[in-house]
């Protein structure tokens, strides 16, 4: 049998030799990249559109159209009909400013990966998987671009806790005033405050309550200005004014509370509270964690 093998093998020419080398050598690579050992991770990601927010369509976050398309479960199969991408969780907090469409969404997605001991780096598709990395995932018709916040070998809700924050409302950042030098408004269109009450919750895209009024003390509103050189203040029936005692459900990221993910709290930061159908912005002035 060795003989035939070895009268044959003399028979072929080099040019053949070579081609049946590297169709042996090919085979070998491709059974030993299929047959990695794989593993799944979580991978959770802030879905942005491109590095640079210039070039998105959306200006760096999706609006509410592309948020429709992202189901729960949609799934991707390797070639030996695996799940090898499965979107698992979706995370966003309703933005209501009419100035804004844009949401900030996080995806979970539990993905087939082979690891790379030598650089300690999950693979995807041959691709590393890097956190802070912005990477492209692709499930059935849709694209998922994102940074990379976090990977995990397992699949968990992020911890947060309350806080209770005290603040305004404050005028300018709730309306557009036309600016008139001789009068100045103190105080907040009626519309925003009426719809404000103790009690008063915000929900994120699971039901959970992520902001919720413990107090609110309402004033009337007023206007001044300079009359005979002397400072005139009327009440403004169409104004008030507002002191509110907010609980805050937060993320603790190298120990500063954030809300929503991404809004730091701070001593003068505004924050937007998107109510049912109407949205505000609160100024913070006193924080009582």
């Amino acid at each position: 049998m060795l003989k035939k093998i070895k009268k044959f093998l003399i028979k072929l020419g080099f040019i053949d030799l070579l081609g049946i080398s590297l169709f042996f050598i090919t085979l070998i690579i491709a059974a030993l990249f299929f047959l990695r050992e794989s593993s799944y991770v979580y991978v959770t990601l802030e879905i942005s559109s491109g590095n640079n927010s210039f070039q998105n369509l959306w200006f760096y976050k999706p609006t509410d159209w592309y948020i429709e398309n992202l189901k729960i479960n949609m799934k991707n199969k390797d070639l030996f009909k695996i799940d090898d991408l499965e979107l698992i969780d979706i995370l966003y907090y309703p933005n209501l400013d009419f100035k804004i469409s844009e949401q900030t969404v996080f995806v979970t997605l539990k993905v087939k990966t082979t690891f790379n001991k030598r650089n300690n780096q999950y693979l995807y598709q041959g691709q590393p998987l890097l956190v802070g990395d912005h990477h492209i995932f692709k499930i059935g018709s849709t694209v998922i671009p994102g940074v990379i916040h976090n990977i995990n070998t397992s699949f968990f809700e992020p911890k947060t806790q309350k806080i209770l924050v005290e603040g305004t409302l404050e005028n300018e950042d709730n309306e557009e005033i036309e600016r008139d030098a001789e009068v100045r408004f103190v105080g907040v269109k009626n519309y925003f405050i009426d719809g404000v009450n103790s009690g008063s919750i915000i929900k994120n895209n699971k039901g959970k309550v992520i902001a919720e009024i413990i107090r609110i003390d309402k004033s009337a509103g007023y206007k001044e200005f300079i009359y005979n050189n002397s400072l005139i203040k009327i009440i403004d029936p169409e104004r008030k004014q507002a002191n509110i005692l907010l609980e805050l459900d937060v993320s603790k990221v190298n120990n500063h509370y954030f809300y929503r993910r991404e809004d730091k709290i701070v001593l003068g930061k505004k924050i937007p509270l998107s109510f049912d159908n109407f949205n505000i912005y609160f100024k913070i002035e006193k924080i009582l964690d």
